[in-house]
């Protein structure tokens, strides 16, 4: 897959699980700088979900909240999606 569909294959994914529940309107460019980041560790699961868990800080997820089940079960789930884009590259 090339890079500019798959920049967009994982912002509009991102955009979609809204993980810090930003209006639809504005969710389409507030995942937009982790893509990039998130496309160069496709290819390993484990970094992917750091990318994730880093990014959820980044943006000011409280640490209490990254540690609620239904969060953490929502980053795997993110994670998984993302990591089965590899084969896409």
């Amino acid at each position: 897959m090339h890079n500019t569909k798959m920049f967009r294959t994982i912002n509009s994914y991102l955009s979609e699980w809204n993980p810090i529940g930003v209006p639809s309107y504005l969710s389409e460019d507030e995942y937009k700088p982790y893509v990039a980041n998130l496309i160069n560790v496709l290819g390993d699961k484990a970094k992917i979900n750091k990318a994730l868990i880093e990014m959820l800080k980044d943006i000011g997820v409280e640490k209490e909240y990254l540690e609620n089940g239904s969060v953490i079960k929502d980053v795997m789930h993110a994670t998984d999606f993302l990591y089965s884009l590899r084969k896409s590259l």
